[in-house]
């Protein structure tokens, strides 16, 4: 989930709305990705018979979306080069990225054939949620693209130019406050007294799987409007920008399960680096309502990093 801000009312300490979304457009548009695609090894013939000669290998690069990868932000593509062995060397820039590290960079190497349909050689991805933020390229080197016995391999860098990403050389922490829920369904029935409500705070990786979890007290006869105001912290997040905040919503139960009230999910890789708590308000998906809670990076992951600062120095501090 990247939040709109139909769906969201964001601030940072006593900051409201407009300016928030003022820093979107004067923070958020100028991320960058850089690309070096530098070379292939070992691709298949794809022209193989007489007179045809070898493979006119490229590769097209997409920025997608994470969460739904026919939805292109940015495509390029190198030169075509006839070799199963091609270097390439070229650089690509993809700027005003809004959410760099909620995309994903998609690398398919293609046989150009001026009659038939180009022919797939190869390909892989990177979730950018995984890049650090630093200033010199981040190299994949020997990457597998195709074939089992007779592999092919692909060598690129990116770079993020220091101005997003995760923290360099360490893991790093997430602060959570969740505050409150309101207008929750009535699990209980109109005789069967009020909702005790909780929330499961959850980090999933990007596959989904739970790395770390943790719970809200229970609110007992909370009824369809609860405050928490609880805090938590997850510490040791490995590429940050990867994961996902899931809040799910529970009715406390003592004789049957518990009933899920409605839940969240908020991809870290959309959320700034900021030095104070960013407060979001977001509507609960299954059932009606909505949750308000804060996360706060401490400034030291995110993105709209400035380049050059030093962490917690990040560029939305400078523009407020």
């Amino acid at each position: 989930l990247k939040p709109s801000f139909n769906q969201v009312e964001v601030c940072f300490g006593l900051a409201e709305v407009e300016p928030f979304r003022r820093s979107m457009n004067l923070v958020g548009g100028k991320n960058t990705l850089k690309v070096k695609i530098k070379s292939a090894q070992n691709l298949r013939d794809a022209d193989w018979g007489p007179f045809t000669g070898s493979s006119d290998a490229y590769v097209r690069m997409r920025v997608v979306d994470d969460d739904n990868h026919s939805h292109v932000i940015q495509t390029a593509q190198t030169k075509v080069i006839s070799s199963q062995n091609p270097t390439w060397n070229e650089e690509f820039t993809f700027s005003n990225l809004e959410h760099p590290g909620a995309y994903t960079i998609k690398l398919n190497v293609l046989d150009k054939d001026w009659l038939t349909a180009d022919d797939p050689l190869g390909e892989t991805s990177v979730d950018l949620g995984m890049l650090t933020a630093e200033k010199g390229w981040q190299d994949f080197n020997d990457v597998w693209i195709d074939g089992f016995v007779f592999k092919s391999y692909i060598n690129f860098s990116l770079s993020t130019g220091g101005g997003w990403g995760n923290s360099p050389d360490e893991d790093d922490t997430l602060y959570v406050t969740v505050k409150q829920a309101n207008s929750l369904r009535n699990a209980e029935g109109w005789f069967s007294g009020k909702n005790d409500p909780y929330c499961i705070v959850k980090i999933l990786d990007s596959a989904g799987g739970t790395l770390q979890q943790q719970q809200t007290s229970i609110k007992n006869e909370a009824g369809r409007d609860v405050e928490w105001n609880e805090d938590f912290v997850f510490e040791g997040i490995q590429n940050p920008g990867a994961s996902r905040l899931k809040l799910e919503v529970y009715d406390k139960d003592n004789y049957r399960i518990d009933d899920n009230l409605g839940e969240i999910v908020f991809h870290l890789g959309t959320l700034k680096c900021h030095p104070e708590p960013q407060e979001f308000k977001l509507a609960l998906m299954k059932h009606p309502g909505n949750i308000t809670f804060t996360l706060d990076n401490k400034g030291l992951w995110g993105y709209g990093k400035k380049k050059g600062l030093m962490p917690a120095e990040c560029n939305i501090c400078t523009t407020m």
